[in-house]
């Protein structure tokens, strides 16, 4: 579970976005902890600290914001490994974004086939991660070269 501190930044800057479209297309949503973060309108940004993970979980839904099913498995994939990595769940719908100590900033994507016949119809969502320095944990005394006094 999140704490309050992150509840709050993540419900301030990435609020779910209700915006009405004309298209008929699926959307998904990603969901850290129970609120979603729809990948419709602008793209939702989380911060991490550099000895964080967090869990995602992939929603389809419908532009209404219903439940919506998808075919297959999603694909997940990250913009920059050096930052972030996946550890993807079986059924896809789930992954664990793993910070690797390295600052920086990078983009989660995840592509799923709504078309539940033969055909292929993509749908997608996005979730930008920054990843940030944590607070310090220990402090380091270095020595400089002994010399003699005078």
């Amino acid at each position: 579970m999140l704490t309050k501190f992150w509840y709050w930044l993540l419900k301030f800057f990435c609020p779910p976005v209700k915006k009405k479209r004309k298209s008929k297309k699926l959307i998904l949503s990603f969901s850290v902890s129970e609120k979603p973060f729809y990948s419709q309108g602008r793209i939702p940004m989380l911060v991490l600290t550099d000895s964080q993970m967090v869990t995602l979980n992939v929603s389809p839904v419908t532009k209404a914001g219903n439940p919506a099913e998808i075919d297959g498995t999603p694909k997940w994939t990250v913009s920059d490994e050096s930052v972030l990595t996946l550890e993807v769940s079986e059924d896809g719908l789930s992954c664990k974004a793993v910070t690797t100590g390295k600052l920086g900033d990078a983009q989660i994507n995840v592509v799923a086939d709504a078309d539940l016949g033969e055909g292929v119809v993509e749908i997608t969502g996005v979730l930008e991660v920054s990843v940030k320095a944590g607070a310090a944990a220990s402090v380091a005394i270095s020595a400089g070269t002994p010399e003699e006094k005078n």
